[in-house]
């Protein structure tokens, strides 16, 4: 009897980390992608400054909790994007934009890799 309340507690504990993990995944993607939208369509180049910076803090916020969950490969090539964002919107204005249309996708597809569906399961 004490096996079955073994793995039911397992069981528990699993199925609270993968919401946990699904929870985090999606609020931190909602909070990012709405401020990439607001700076995408900003039209003050030191409003856009402001948005890149901000998305900037978040992701660093969020960078710890997303990395325990998410696949390396995936990530890495969000995180050199959203590292270089700020420095990149003081610098280069005129590319700004491509590169928060690139920053989201990349954060589009950590959301998308992460969701519970078929294939991300087998």
């Amino acid at each position: 009897m004490k096996r079955l309340w073994f793995a039911f507690a397992f069981l528990l504990i699993a199925a609270a980390a993968c919401a946990y993990e699904q929870i985090t995944v999606k609020s931190n993607y909602n909070e990012i992608k709405a401020v990439i939208d607001e700076a995408i369509t900003a039209e003050n180049e030191d409003e856009k400054i402001k948005y890149c910076d901000e998305i900037t803090e978040k992701w660093e916020n969020s960078y710890k909790s997303i990395s325990l969950m998410t696949d390396h490969s995936i990530f890495q090539s969000a995180d050199v994007s959203f590292g270089s964002l700020s420095d990149l919107a003081r610098e280069d204005k005129d590319s700004i934009n491509e590169t928060l249309i690139e920053a989201k996708s990349e954060l589009e597809q950590i959301y998308d890799s992460s969701k519970i569906n078929f294939s991300n399961i087998f």
